[in-house]
């Protein structure tokens, strides 16, 4: 009798202890609508990324991403690195980019981004800057 009461002293110590320390999954912080915008470093080759995100409902609603030199001329309207990337992989900035965005739109969230085929790289830069820009717009007030 005496270890049956120790057991359940000990069921309800330890349920107590889940509760107090919260095993329930933490829920995220809510996105406040706005523009959130997000830059990257300069890499190695002087192109910065910049991704421009437009919260409505807590939703993605609009979306700018390119890739800035140093000069401040966007990749996206450079036609001869545009003519080069097309050649190699037949698929330039424009059509990266422009499929990354309405990737995100889609998706609702940085992680539902697939990699465009040929911008391995710059998919990369933009699901790390689309992270940044929901992480900022979590955390807004």
């Amino acid at each position: 009798m005496r270890y049956a009461g120790l057991i359940a002293a000990l069921i309800v110590l330890v349920a107590m202890a889940f509760v107090v320390t919260g095993c329930e999954e933490a829920e995220e912080a809510e996105i406040t609508d706005g523009t959130y915008e997000v830059e990257s470093d300069y890499d190695e080759r002087g192109w910065k990324a910049r991704l421009e995100v437009r919260f409505e409902d807590g939703a993605p609603v609009e979306v700018d991403y390119d890739e800035i030199n140093e000069d401040g001329e966007r990749k996206s309207e450079d036609e001869a690195y545009n003519e080069r990337w097309r050649g190699a992989d037949d698929i330039d900035a424009v059509e990266a980019f422009a499929e990354l965005e309405s990737r995100l739109i889609e998706a609702g969230e940085p992680a539902g981004v697939d990699t465009v085929t040929g911008a391995t790289g710059s998919t990369e830069r933009f699901v790390e800057l689309a992270e940044r820009a929901f992480d900022e717009a979590r955390a807004a007030e």
